[in-house]
């Protein structure tokens, strides 16, 4: 069957990495493990996994261009530890690869989906102008450990009035080396796109351990943040992916 490019109207005839080529130059990450729905697990050996998900065009033209090549300096020094402060420009540079990273794994995402998260009209507008999606946050963090990983979940979007769901809310978790970032939209139903509802998440220690860099809040930031995650225990990254489960989660778009 055809595939259409995520960002464009040409074929998706580009195997586009997952994690880009230069991540895996600076670390091999040896196999990944990959989780399909709630039990069933793959292991793959190669990491270098590719997805056949946007064209030759895109993928070799402003992709590179504008996503890859700016953040390999910066991204870069992040996975390798060291440390790094970004002005405002160098934020929404790095908050664009990651929404890149979020559409992609929301590609890829299986488990019951019939439809992905982000719309045609934002992957669309993404590639014209790097348009972050509205009612979109991006955090980035540091991890004690280098990993590599990509995890994302659908969530119910609540007025917190009424407990009435709204809409839904995607978070997409990604682990580069020793750099974190997370990833959350909110899509409100027309019905109720008037109001400008977040879904918060559950208690932690979230201002010592993530750096907010979109919406940009500040003029300057430094990573790593005052704390960081670590691979397991109290402190582990596992309390990141759980930061959002707050509501219901949902296999299926409405």
């Amino acid at each position: 069957m055809s595939v259409t490019c995520m960002f464009c109207a040409n074929p998706a005839n580009s195997k586009e990495h997952l994690w880009p080529k230069w991540v895996h130059e600076r670390r091999d990450f040896g196999p990944l493990k990959l989780t399909r729905g709630s039990s069933t697990t793959t292991i793959i050996p190669d990491s270098q996994v590719t997805v056949r998900a946007v064209c030759r065009t895109c993928n070799n033209g402003w992709m590179s261009q504008k996503l890859e090549v700016p953040n390999i300096p910066i991204v870069g020094s992040m996975m390798q530890d060291l440390s790094i402060t970004l002005d405002r420009d160098q934020q929404r540079t790095v908050a664009t690869w990651c929404m890149k990273m979020a559409f992609l794994t929301d590609w890829t995402r299986v488990g019951g989906r019939q439809k992905r998260f982000y719309t045609r009209d934002e992957t669309l507008a993404f590639a014209a102008d790097l348009s972050i999606p509205p009612r979109t946050r991006i955090w980035i963090g540091h991890i004690t450990t280098s990993h590599l990983s990509t995890d994302g979940h659908d969530f119910e979007l609540l007025l917190a009035s009424t407990r009435t769901r709204i809409g839904i809310s995607s978070t997409v978790t990604i682990v580069v080396g020793h750099f974190v970032a997370q990833i959350v939209t909110d899509h409100v139903v027309p019905d109720h796109s008037d109001l400008n509802p977040e879904m918060k998440p559950g208690p932690g220690p979230w201002d010592s351990k993530l750096i907010q860099i979109w919406p940009i809040e500040k003029e300057w930031v430094t990573w790593p943040p005052r704390a960081s995650f670590t691979n397991g225990g109290r402190e582990g990254i596992g309390y990141l992916l759980r930061r959002w489960r707050t509501g219901k989660q949902v296999n299926q778009i409405i």
